[in-house]
């Protein structure tokens, strides 16, 4: 009998261990899940913490909405284990210790989360956007929008095509138009980034082109060559000639300019909207029509080579865009340093020493008239592939002659925030854009 009662004793006491230990092993995952959470938010908080401080608002900005899920979980979980630790009247001191650390630990993560995710929702609200957590983690269901794929130009022997979106539903004669010129240091990427923005385009009305064009390599500079020459006087002039990607992609609004009754486009409401690099090329060509350095664009049409005017740009909407190409170069973050060297010098051919000329073709405040196109501008504070202090000076600029204009700065983000389609700030620049071409173009919104 009392080797019986001695038995069941020990079996107790392996099972109460055992117990523990799966409660603290759960304590000590919750704790490295939070301190995962911790460090991102650290360094998002201190933009100023070497490396860690230049990627960390990636994710918690860029994935907000998983972010604050996810440390909102892991907070209530610690808590329910708090409280299942302690009201286990046989629980140790070593038990509930490592437990109530876990749960304060919890809590404070939670409220860096919530202090980066507020500050963000606030400043897109107040800059006037519609855009929600709860919609990040919807999948919408496929509209019926149609697409198709066309060659306007070719370039070393490629072919150069754009994406045309529109919605079959839509009978309009005259739609207006938003183009997308993507991003990737103008060495990356493709017409079929952010698609998703050319498809709720299209929803609302629009017919939305997605445009590809050349991109820079170390032996190819799509920014142009310098060539120099003398004037009258004898004096040296140095100038930007060869096919650049801002001529091809005037090619592409001359190619839909020509073609506008057959797409059903309105050729008075046709607008730019780019990423990053995509932005630089959105901005210096709309700039420079408006300023008429480029009038006319060529491009062939059963067989035959002609000229053909280009629109005008009725406005334009970008998002964390190279507003000034030197300062691109000169960035000081030491992890992004590299590859934005490597990127502005594929693009140019050189520093901006060696090739001031082209730097100077394709800064976007040189061509700034009063006449440019009403402009949005949207950057991440917490920016450090291109530095934002540029395109809060062509706000200024913009300020200074009296151009439309509209500079929306979201506290945290980095570059790309809108990296996954559909998440919140995906939301809110997309938004943001459709009510800036309504406001500027007389675009109706869809319902």
């Amino acid at each position: 009998m009392q080797k019986r009662v001695e038995s069941e004793g020990k079996r107790r006491e392996a099972k109460e261990a055992t117990a523990s230990v799966v409660k603290l092993s759960m304590v000590f995952l919750l704790f490295i899940c939070s301190a995962y959470l911790f460090a991102h938010e650290l360094g998002t908080l201190f933009p100023g913490i070497p490396y860690y401080g230049s990627v960390a608002s990636y994710t918690t900005v860029g994935q907000m909405h998983v972010v604050i899920l996810a440390a909102g979980f892991i907070f209530l979980m610690s808590g329910f284990l708090l409280a299942v630790i302690l009201t286990d009247g046989e629980s140790e001191k070593w038990e509930r210790w490592p437990a109530v650390i876990n749960f304060i630990f919890s809590g404070i993560v939670m409220g860096m989360c919530l202090f980066v995710t507020v500050s963000v929702m606030g400043a897109v609200r107040e800059a006037g956007a519609d855009a929600s957590l709860a919609r990040s983690f919807k999948i919408d269901p496929e509209k019926d929008i149609e697409m198709q794929t066309v060659t306007y130009s070719s370039y070393d022997g490629h072919a150069l095509k754009m994406d045309i979106y529109s919605s079959p539903t839509d009978t309009s004669a005259k739609k207006p138009v938003a183009v997308f010129i993507h991003g990737g240091g103008w060495i990356y990427g493709s017409r079929k980034n952010h698609s998703y923005y050319a498809r709720r385009f299209a929803e609302n009305g629009f017919v939305a082109v997605n445009v590809d064009y050349s991109l820079s390599t170390y032996k190819k500079h799509m920014a142009g060559e310098e060539k120099k020459s003398k004037d009258e006087n004898g004096s040296v002039v140095v100038s930007v000639i060869g096919t650049t990607a801002e001529k091809e992609l005037a090619r592409s609004l001359a190619y839909l300019s020509y073609h506008a009754e057959d797409l059903c486009i309105d050729e008075e409401r046709i607008f730019l909207y780019g990423d990053s690099a995509g932005g630089n090329l959105a901005l210096d060509l709309g700039f420079k029509i408006a300023s008429g350095h480029y009038r006319t664009a060529k491009i062939k049409e059963d067989g035959k080579s002609q000229r053909v005017p280009l629109p005008e740009i009725c406005a334009i909407s970008v998002e964390y865009p190279v507003a000034d190409p030197v300062g691109f170069w000169e960035n000081p973050d030491k992890y992004f340093q590299g590859s934005a060297r490597r990127m502005v010098y594929s693009y140019t051919g050189g520093s901006p020493w060696k090739k001031g000329a082209v730097y100077d073709s394709i800064t976007p405040g040189e061509f700034v008239t009063e006449d440019a196109p009403p402009t949005l501008l949207v950057v991440g504070e917490g920016d450090h592939l291109v530095p934002p202090e540029a395109t809060y000076e062509l706000a200024d600029t913009f300020d200074y002659l009296g151009v439309d204009n509209k500079l929306v700065k979201i506290p945290f983000a980095n570059h790309a925030f809108d990296k996954i389609d559909g998440s919140y700030l995906s939301q809110a620049y997309f938004d943001l854009t459709l009510q800036w071409f309504e406001d500027t173009g007389t675009v109706p919104l869809s319902p």
